[in-house]
């Protein structure tokens, strides 16, 4: 029977590179670690989001928890590309032209009439459903600089400095010396500490 073990192991894997580029950002000049720091982050942030999409669909398509337990799927298909066309069809009046997997929200609509909404692996995405979005806001102001990211990226800076400071970078506010562990090393641990959740390994 497969499990998500290899998924597990992949994730680890790819973030354990940018956990070892992290580590060896301090001898380069700031402007240059921070410019690093915000490409670790946008790639983090791809990495958990393209593991959300393929667990879903290898559980949809027959794959156990690492720990052999099942999860309680709705719609059953023999390939991920059948789930992924699942998702977008089954149930709906209109499929869904695009599968999004950078919300919590957008997962529970992707996934609502193939998976139990009380699974595992949605409650944990619900529990953790603050934590991706802050990831998020960091990812879009990096990528899309903007009034919306803007906006939402001050209120991040306003969580961890009190004030909507507008000098502060997603750069500066990763590698802030304010914070031990630096802010992209908390996110990269707390992933991995998500992902391992979700599995159940």
């Amino acid at each position: 029977m497969v499990s998500l073990y290899t998924e597990f192991r992949d994730f680890c894997q790819n973030v354990d590179k940018l956990i070892d580029l992290q580590t060896h950002i301090s001898p380069l000049e700031p402007k240059y670690s921070k410019m690093v720091a915000e490409i670790i982050l946008i790639r983090l942030f791809d990495i958990i989001t393209a593991s959300f999409a393929s667990t879903a669909s290898k559980m949809v398509s027959g794959a156990t928890y690492i720990d052999g337990t099942r999860p309680v799927i709705l719609s059953p298909t023999r390939s991920q590309a059948a789930a992924f066309d699942s998702m977008r069809t089954r149930g709906r009046s209109k499929p869904k032209s695009m599968l999004n997997w950078v919300k919590v929200d957008d997962i529970k609509d992707n996934t609502k009439y193939v998976i139990d909404q009380s699974e595992h692996f949605i409650r944990i995405l619900d529990n953790h459903s603050i934590f991706i979005d802050e990831m998020r806001v960091v990812r879009n102001r990096i990528a899309h600089n903007n009034k919306r990211t803007r906006t939402e990226f001050r209120n991040v800076v306003l969580k961890y400095f009190g004030a909507k400071l507008n000098f502060v970078s997603p750069g500066w506010l990763l590698l802030s010396s304010r914070h031990k562990p630096s802010i992209v090393e908390q996110y990269l641990h707390k992933s991995k500490a998500l992902m391992k959740a979700l599995v159940k390994a």
